[in-house]
């Protein structure tokens, strides 16, 4: 009788382990899935903003001979951050420092698109953060006749049409491994 009470209807530590294991693999394969669609949609949604901004830039040229020009050649935020700031280079692509929101360049474009807000993603890398916004525009010559807008994608789809492409590797960013940077050129 004491043997028949030992032998209760339960689930042996083997049966546990194993659902255990097969409950874990499956959620890992879910959260995986889950994570590469947050990456192409924010890789769409910048590349949809890359898009809209080109447009943009070209129908004030058209307008106004020129490219939007914020008076120095260096790179601006295209867009609404919260900041203020779209993003910083710390290992010198493109251009270096801390990019910027300005004013005169948000002026000239506000008749041609509603801007987006952003807000930038911090990612941390040895003491000093990266910001993987954008997009950013500056004119190539004082007098803004030709300008470049540069954008980045956490994943490896094609840029807007017109632009080059560049995958950069991990020497540039380890925190994201591998991620598209896209330079649209205004000629």
């Amino acid at each position: 009788m004491y043997a028949k009470l030992l032998k209760t209807n339960g689930f042996t530590l083997i049966e546990l382990l194993v659902v255990i294991s097969i409950i874990s693999l499956l959620s890992s394969v879910v959260l995986s899935s889950l994570n590469d669609a947050r990456k192409k949609v924010s890789s769409t949604k910048t590349l949809s903003n890359a898009l809209e901004y080109r447009k943009a830039i070209e129908l004030y040229r058209t307008d106004n001979a020129n490219y939007p020009n914020p008076g120095d050649t260096i790179y601006h935020c295209l867009g609404d951050y919260a900041t203020n700031v779209c993003g910083n280079e710390t290992v010198g692509i493109p251009g270096s420092g801390i990019y910027s929101e300005d004013t005169d360049l948000q002026s000239a474009l506000r008749d041609y698109i509603v801007f987006p807000k952003n807000d930038p993603v911090p990612y941390a890398i040895g003491g000093g953060t990266w910001y993987l916004n954008g997009p950013i525009y500056k004119c190539n010559n004082e007098a803004c006749t030709t300008a470049q807008m540069v954008s980045w994608t956490e994943t490896q789809n094609s840029c807007i049409g017109g632009a080059s492409s560049a995958i950069r590797p991990p020497s540039y960013n380890p925190v994201l491994l591998y991620y598209r940077e896209c330079t649209y050129v205004f000629q």
